[in-house]
């Protein structure tokens, strides 16, 4: 969505070296609206900490991001497992319309 182009397009477009690339190249560099709500929530958190007193609980990056509580270190083992079907037959059935 964010590229703004359907699964159907991207795969015609781009071959499997080039989306092995990417995945790879994320898997170092992640990036997208997760990563910069992570991005903000480390700054939020550095400024809000400035100006806690001493006996208050230390502001944490998660503090300040909407969907925090759905990070994959938070899921449970049955939701990873999931989405990882989830995601599993997606790609499936990509390789499949190819």
């Amino acid at each position: 969505m964010t590229l703004g182009k359907t699964l159907k397009q991207l795969n015609a477009e781009l071959g499997p070296g080039e989306i092995s690339w990417w995945m790879a190249y994320y898997s170092i560099a992640p990036f997208g609206p997760d990563r910069d709500d992570l991005r903000q929530g480390i700054t939020s958190a550095i400024l809000s900490n400035q100006w806690k007193g001493k006996d208050d609980k230390p502001s944490q990056p998660h503090d300040f991001m909407m969907f925090a509580e759905t990070d994959m270190e938070q899921m449970s083992d049955k939701s990873l497992l999931a989405a990882a079907k989830d995601t599993d037959a997606i790609v499936k059935a990509t390789n499949e319309h190819n």
